[in-house]
């Protein structure tokens, strides 16, 4: 399995084998793990662990289904507030934009800033390990 995204100026690669993130204007390489064996639990274990505390009890990440939140499988990639079956609020339904690690990042530090209007009031404090919940979700 590969994926990358590209996202303000960053692409990030994904595969089972090794991750990184190569910033497009300088061609610096951020390499989080090289030949890992397991990208998921290498990579992003953090971001796993912080869907399991934070997210889980709203959101499911295995099936197309709906909790409290919307359901978050391919949620990379996917534009805002389109999932169906979903009441998204209008905030969240006028964002004209893809979800990728870095906006994920900034709207669950703080969902009220990044989209005014949102019904999403919880937001995860915990800085250091929200691109690795943004690189989680890209193997969901």
């Amino acid at each position: 399995m590969q994926r990358s995204i590209s996202d303000g100026g960053k692409v990030y690669f994904l595969s089972r084998s090794y991750a990184y993130c190569t910033d497009e204007a300088t061609l610096n390489r951020h390499v989080y793990a090289v030949d890992c064996g397991d990208t998921v639990s290498a990579v992003a274990a953090t971001g796993a662990q912080l869907y399991g505390t934070h997210c889980s009890g709203c959101h499911r990440l295995t099936v197309e289904e709906h909790g409290i939140g919307p359901h978050l499988v391919g949620v990379v990639g996917r534009c805002a507030g389109t999932v169906s079956g979903y009441l998204f609020s209008d905030a969240l339904r006028s964002l004209d934009l893809a979800w990728t690690p870095t906006r994920l990042e900034r709207f669950l530090a703080d969902p009220k800033q990044f989209a005014p209007g949102t019904s999403k009031s919880l937001h995860i404090a915990i800085r250091n390990g929200l691109k690795d919940l943004g690189l989680f979700f890209m193997f969901s």
